[in-house]
């Protein structure tokens, strides 16, 4: 109700962020595809001279989450292929579901930030679950996430502000495509597969066997499936946390692996990468499993 009655906020509904537009190395912009609701655009772009994603989590990446069925890790993958840093990928908190099968219930990784929300990206800020600003450590503690998401975003709104003193209207949205055609959002059978692998393997406790499997049908998936960006964004995302979960061998935090139970203080470190070493790194571990069963 706030926000629809701030005259400064225009709200764009039924629309999913699909990637980012950049203007040499600094993001401007964003595009956007619709959720098939309302009649408008296919895909649509918005220019701005900033851009703070507040995206959520990665819950519905697995088969058993907690999660809204939109917390599909999308600002994590659309901040990754524009170049910024990923951290801590690999710590996801699950809980109880009530039944054998743990849940996905929040990430401790996500878009590096410093302290005021900015990623290593110019002209791109991320606060809430989308990010990785360190306030969690390896595992959440209690409802933390509440009050970073006060803190962050008011940190971000300040430190924008300090940078464009001046306000300027926000360009109308151009569009971009009105083309139709299946598969531009939901491949839901490759959805639903997707979701199996993460839970089968980069669960609540991963090895090595199972975090290649992972990474295999990931490859996989990417191979086979339609065009749609929405699926390829849960790909990317489920890829950056399946090859971090793979590189960090040892047990701390929500991290736990079976083949490296103990934790090693040698590895008290956050992991960052980017996009571009993560995916070197999976087609490495792919080839190396693949050589040692030719």
């Amino acid at each position: 109700g706030a926000v629809r009655a701030t005259p400064s906020i225009r709200v764009i509904e039924h629309y999913s962020v699909e990637d980012l537009v950049k203007e040499g190395s600094r993001v401007a912009g964003l595009l956007a595809i619709a959720e098939g609701i309302g009649g408008g655009p296919a895909e649509i772009r918005l220019s701005a001279r900033a851009v703070v994603l507040a995206t959520g989590g990665i819950g519905a990446l697995y088969s058993t989450t907690n999660n809204s069925n939109q917390a599909r890790g999308q600002g994590v993958a659309i901040a990754a292929r524009a170049g910024a840093l990923i951290a801590d990928a690999e710590f996801v908190q699950f809980v109880s579901s009530g039944t054998d099968t743990p849940a996905a219930h929040f990430h401790m990784g996500g878009v590096l930030t410093d302290a005021n929300g900015r990623t290593s990206t110019d002209g791109l800020w991320a606060c809430g679950e989308v990010a990785s600003s360190g306030a969690h450590g390896a595992n959440r503690f209690a409802s933390n996430a509440l009050l970073e998401g006060i803190v962050f975003a008011a940190r971000v709104a300040e430190d924008i502000r300090s940078i464009y003193p001046a306000p300027q209207p926000m360009p109308a949205p151009v569009a971009v495509s009105d083309a139709e055609g299946p598969g531009l959002f939901f491949e839901s059978a490759a959805i639903v597969t997707l979701r199996q692998i993460m839970s089968d393997h980069v669960g609540s406790v991963r090895d090595h066997k199972g975090l290649v499997a992972a990474l295999t049908g990931i490859a996989e998936l990417e191979r086979e499936a339609g065009p749609s960006y929405g699926f390829r964004n849960m790909i990317t995302t489920a890829r950056l946390i399946a090859g971090a979960a793979l590189m960090r061998t040892e047990s701390r935090g929500a991290h736990v692996r079976s083949d490296f139970p103990e934790t090693d203080p040698a590895q008290a470190r956050r992991s960052v990468f980017t996009l571009h070493a993560a995916e070197a790194q999976a087609r490495s571990a792919i080839l190396a499993d693949h050589e040692a069963y030719a």
